[in-house]
């Protein structure tokens, strides 16, 4: 690995194992690191809390319009006292993401020559 290199994990905590990133920090071999999943969580490894090159955050990695939206949709079903197939996994996102209908209708239609 060269020197100066930026470690971002959102992926999942256990690929990282944190001890080893504090002590790459620490000898400069890893210059900053961004983290959205910890290696044993709630735990945080300390020294990748005093560390000033480190940006911890809270799992936001979820937090997209696409992903506020989705939830929002199947809370409000919840709300509703029903769920359809739409909260229960047997169709996606896409879906119902605006403006998909149009655009698969548009795509479905026969073109010309």
């Amino acid at each position: 690995m060269k020197t100066g290199v930026v470690v971002v994990n959102s992926a999942r905590g256990a690929v990282m194992d944190e001890a080893a990133l504090v002590e790459a920090l620490d000898d400069g071999k890893v210059l900053s690191a961004g983290l959205d999943v910890f290696e044993e969580e709630p735990k945080i490894h300390p020294g990748l809390i005093k560390n000033p090159n480190v940006m911890l955050v809270p799992h936001m990695g979820t937090y997209t319009v696409e992903v506020s939206h989705t939830l929002l949709l199947c809370e409000n079903q919840r709300a509703n006292g029903h769920l359809d197939s739409y909260c229960d996994g047997r169709v996606g996102y896409r879906e119902y993401s605006p403006g998909y209908r149009e655009r698969k209708a548009q795509e479905s239609r026969p073109r010309a020559g």
